[in-house]
């Protein structure tokens, strides 16, 4: 009786001790995708939404390096001459995106993020104001943020971002996503 009990505590704790093994390394070398959704603000000029796609390659537990795209919906005000809003329009971007994560020290399956994103966008169809003539414009995300393992490859993202317009001032925000 003995013998099997032990025998199985100790079969049960090589399972464990596998599981927990390959839980730590499956963040080497693979492909990751994300959905994220957020906003910035630019006071007291402007603010956007937006829906953002991403496939990055995750080198390690460290470091990603991917390409995104989605919708951005800019919304710009011109307090002197409101007529020449066009209310709220919608931009496409397309950016390169890497993610530094730094990983709790007792909780290492969640991680601090440091993740920075650079880019452009295109006008889909109006511009924001009925008097401009810029089609695109480019950008400079710088992200921190907490990253938290649901299940398996499953986790939670959650941050602020600090987004930089090429020709405009920088704006602040959040955004919540999740990572597969």
């Amino acid at each position: 009786m003995k013998t099997g009990f032990l025998g199985v505590t100790l079969a049960t704790l090589f399972i464990l001790l596998a599981n927990v093994a390959s839980a730590q390394d499956y963040d080497k070398g693979h492909v990751q995708f994300g959905a994220r959704y957020g906003g910035t603000l630019y006071i007291p000029f402007a603010g956007e939404q937006f829906e953002e796609v991403t496939a990055a390659w995750r080198f390690n537990r460290q470091h990603s390096l991917g390409l995104g795209t989605g919708v951005v919906q800019v919304a710009q005000s011109c307090d002197d001459e409101p007529w020449k809003e066009n209310g709220t329009v919608q931009a496409i971007p397309l950016f390169l995106e890497y993610t530094c994560f730094i990983p709790f020290r007792h909780f290492d399956q969640h991680s601090f993020t440091l993740g920075t994103s650079i880019g452009g966008a295109w006008f889909v169809d109006e511009l924001p104001l009925k008097d401009s003539s810029q089609r695109a414009f480019g950008l400079l995300r710088f992200s921190p943020g907490l990253d938290f393992k649901l299940y398996r490859r499953l986790h939670l993202d959650i941050g602020l971002n600090i987004q930089y317009e090429f020709d405009d001032i920088p704006g602040f925000g959040a955004q919540v996503g999740l990572r597969f």
